[in-house]
């Protein structure tokens, strides 16, 4: 802390430190200033773990000390500044290291990490992003040159059988608001529990769609009746055959065992863009730029599924279906230009 106490006789105040382990001789001056009314300025936290070695971030102690020189007058401002550079000369080295070697300066402070799972978990923050990721895709959609190819077919499965199932890999999953033509019928979108799961229920909300959150072991009891009874009524499913945490573009069985019970078809969409940004999550998500070309697509796999049929079959349908995903997958990329398919 530094007191600046005036003692009356109009001849200035005397400035003095206290409270540091290493006494500097440039800190103990005589400043003689104007009359003032007497005050106290306590220096930023920064500045003080400057001192102390406490702070966590080398280059905030430099601003700190910056701004509590800014209080004080000339001849001390320059004296401030020194010591402060002189006290955190040793350490911001080794802090910019630790911070580097580390998962984050966030992840490293227990009160951040916990406003993080707050907020994360909070319904009002998870309807604000969604409701920013609705309008940028809507943006998107809007500002782009956009070339839809094979919904047509997809409206004509779903007038004979009632209902379909949509498949698409988890990362193309930004335009899959535009999966659907909600006008026809309903469609329920089937999410993962976690996190990031609940955030695309919102945005499909947003949009729309039914959605349906499924817990771990997406294939018990509960879960399956609850989805083959909407298919029945009607109610076509959106589902992402490599989720909810991977391994990408790696089919699993749930949309195989949908269809074997149901015996409706099933219908891959994908998108691509020209101009886009790979977010680096575990499925490399797509996040398509305005004012680009996009393409949206529709193909339905014609294998049948049986059923009735063996482990060791299903399996073979799996890997089948994400063959024809990545086929679709690699289309769509050719349509605005790509060469190769966009992992």
């Amino acid at each position: 802390m530094v007191e600046r106490d005036e003692n009356g006789s109009g001849r200035g105040s005397r400035i003095r430190t206290r409270g540091l382990r290493i006494w500097n001789p440039l800190l103990y001056q005589l400043s003689y200033t104007p009359k003032a009314k007497p005050v106290i300025i306590a220096a930023p936290w920064a500045m003080q773990g400057a001192w102390r070695g406490e702070s966590s971030l080398g280059a905030e102690n430099l601003l700190g000390g910056a701004a509590c020189c800014s209080l004080l007058p000339k001849i001390s401002r320059r004296t401030w500044a020194i010591s402060a550079a002189l006290f955190a000369k040793r350490r911001v080295a080794k802090q910019i290291n630790a911070l580097t070697k580390g998962a984050g300066w966030a992840k490293s402070v227990p009160m951040l990490t916990k406003l993080r799972t707050s907020l994360a978990n909070s319904s009002r923050v998870n309807r604000a992003v969604a409701g920013l990721f609705a309008k940028w895709s809507g943006l998107v959609r809007a500002t782009s040159h956009v070339e839809e190819d094979g919904w047509d077919k997809a409206a004509a499965a779903l007038e004979e059988h009632g209902a379909i199932i949509i498949v698409c890999w988890h990362q193309r999953l930004m335009m899959t608001p535009y999966m659907f033509d909600l006008e026809k019928a309903p469609c329920r979108s089937l999410t993962s529990n976690a996190r990031a799961g609940r955030l695309v229920g919102w945005i499909h909300r947003h949009f729309g769609y039914e959605t349906m959150p499924m817990p771990k072991g997406v294939l018990g009891a509960a879960e399956m009746r609850a989805v083959l009874k909407g298919l029945k009524q009607g109610i076509s499913i959106g589902v992402s055959p490599d989720g909810p945490r991977g391994p990408a573009r790696e089919a699993k069985l749930t949309p195989i065992q949908w269809a074997r019970v149901s015996q409706v078809p099933v219908v891959n969409f994908t998108f691509s863009a020209k101009r886009y940004v790979t977010w680096p999550t575990w499925d490399r998500l797509m996040f398509p730029l305005p004012f680009t070309r996009i393409a949206l697509t529709w193909r339905i796999w014609d294998q049948s599924v049986p059923e009735r049929m063996s482990e060791e079959d299903a399996n073979a349908m799996a890997r089948k279906l994400q063959v024809f995903m990545d086929d679709c997958a690699l289309e769509a990329d050719k349509m605005v230009g790509h060469d190769q398919v966009q992992l």
